[in-house]
Parts: C-alpha cells; structure tokens; sequence
C-alpha cells in the first residue's frame, strides 16, 4: 500500500482527470439522482483502479522490494512511486477502465470481479 499511495500521490492530477471524464461519472442532466451516482462512481472507480494497482503489484514485487518499501509505511509520501522498478508494479492502464457510455437517462456501472473485491477487503482490514 506505500506504493500505491506515494504513486498515486505523485500521479494525482492524472488520476483525477481521468476519473471526472469517464462515462460512469459524467452527467449533466437535471436528475439529481444521476448527479448523486456519478458522483459515488467516482469513488467506486478509484476503488477499482486502487485494487487492480494493488493485485498487480503483489503478483510482480520481490523481496527486496517489501524491505524497501517497509521503511515508508508511517509516511508513504516520502517514497518516490515513480521510481524505476517500482513505478511499473503500479502503473495504471487508463483505459483498460473504459466503459461504452450507457445510454440516455442512465450512467455505465462499475463491476468488481471477484479477485478486486477480496483486495478490497483485505484493503478495509488494514485500513481498520
């Protein structure tokens, strides 16, 4: 989670750019009930990006890596989540998160397969 969280804070703006242009949380309709799910779909799509940057990262980390790592978890800031080696544990594929935009009056769910939602879970334990 010190990975994920200094590279998302370095890539903050990206990350933000991308998430208020998807499709599952754009809309500009009067609804308010539409407004209200674009909006939560924004967390929910950080959520799904944060787990598959971690799963990624726990399939490709070695030893020295964790070690590494460990002397930043009271202040993940302070890593550098760009750094070569550790950048391509994280990284995020954009598009891969690209849904077809639903149509009127409706906005694209955003799914979790069953692999995101034990990482999400096991996120939630640490978190507590």
């Amino acid at each position: 989670m010190v990975l994920t969280r200094s590279y998302y804070a370095l890539n903050e703006k990206a990350f933000t750019n991308y998430i208020n242009a998807h499709a599952s949380t754009t809309y500009s309709g009067e609804e308010m009930k539409l407004k209200k799910q674009a909006k939560v779909n924004k967390n929910i799509l950080l959520s799904k990006i944060n787990a598959n940057m971690l799963i990624n990262c726990e399939e490709a980390i070695d030893k020295e890596q964790v070690v590494e790592l460990q002397k930043y978890k009271d202040d993940p800031a302070r890593f550098n989540g760009n750094k070569q080696g550790y950048s391509k544990l994280v990284a995020v594929n954009f598009p891969a998160y690209d849904v077809k935009p639903a149509e009127e009056g409706k906005l694209p769910e955003i799914q979790f397969t069953n692999t995101e939602q034990v990482m999400l879970s096991q996120i939630e334990e640490i978190n507590d």
